[in-house]
């Protein structure tokens, strides 16, 4: 998995030295509703990992919730986390080159919008670009959120900028 993120990475051109990696394992008690994520141990523990994970649990719960037991504990997620240094990017690059491709041209991608209406292929437009009302299905990209229109809808931008949505 890891080899797999960090082709990915160099491939939208990452350079090695600003990708890292954080492993992570969710662990809980089985009657417990929620987990507590903790660092996955490193290589040098692996070789009892069962009793490493359960030492990990025991001392950040009690720590925590003031208590441990000798119950069950479940492992509920193991996440690898992939992470690069951006280097020099401002804000206002990141919203200039949403919704469009290298060539400046609008992107559109593949969205499911239920069993109702299926997979559609659906504009993606910048908050910027809605001008007067705009019908659904439509996708509004920012750096910060993400507004889907469904089909049936309508999306308007207010005075203030604010993104309206309207059934039809």
């Amino acid at each position: 998995m890891e080899a797999a993120a960090r082709a990915e990475l160099l491939q939208e051109g990452v350079t090695e030295g600003a990708i890292r990696f954080e492993r992570q394992v969710d662990l809980k008690y089985g009657y417990q509703v929620s987990e507590l994520t903790l660092p996955f141990p490193s290589a040098a523990k692996l070789a009892d990992l069962r009793t490493e994970l359960a030492r990990l649990f025991t001392e950040a719960h009690k720590q925590a919730f003031g208590y441990d037991r000798d119950d069950a504990i479940e492992l509920v997620n193991l996440r690898l986390r992939a992470l690069a240094s951006a280097g020099r990017m401002r804000f206002t690059d990141l919203v200039a080159r949403t919704a469009v491709d290298e060539q400046g041209q609008r992107v559109s991608r593949q969205a499911y919008f239920g069993p109702i209406h299926g997979t559609l292929e659906t504009q993606v437009r910048r908050r910027a670009d809605i001008a007067g009302e705009q019908a659904g299905p439509l996708i509004v990209e920012e750096p910060d959120t993400t507004v889907v229109v469904p089909p049936g809808w309508l999306v308007r931008r207010d005075e203030q900028g604010n993104l309206v949505l309207t059934k039809v």
